[in-house]
């Protein structure tokens, strides 16, 4: 696993209500994925007591294979080169 930062890490690191919440869904459609692993959902980083939590870059890729991210915006375009 790459390094982080503090900071990053706490940013980096979902449970299921937090993925429920990216992708618009209920945490009981989160945990029937994890439960059955439908659909190649990526298997979580670690599972504590409060229950399992995954990497937040590692749901939003998987989620954005499939189409699943309604609300994210499209790259920017590159900015144009500027001669001088």
């Amino acid at each position: 696993m790459e390094r982080f930062t503090r900071e990053e890490l706490a940013q980096e690191l979902v449970g299921m209500s937090e993925i429920a919440e990216l992708l618009g869904w209920s945490s009981s459609r989160v945990s029937v994925y994890a439960a059955a692993k439908w659909a190649g959902m990526p298997e979580p980083v670690a599972s504590l007591r409060r229950g399992k939590i995954w990497l937040r870059s590692e749901i939003l890729a998987w989620a954005r294979e499939r189409g699943w991210l309604r609300d994210e915006s499209p790259p920017a375009p590159p900015s144009p080169r500027q001669e001088g």
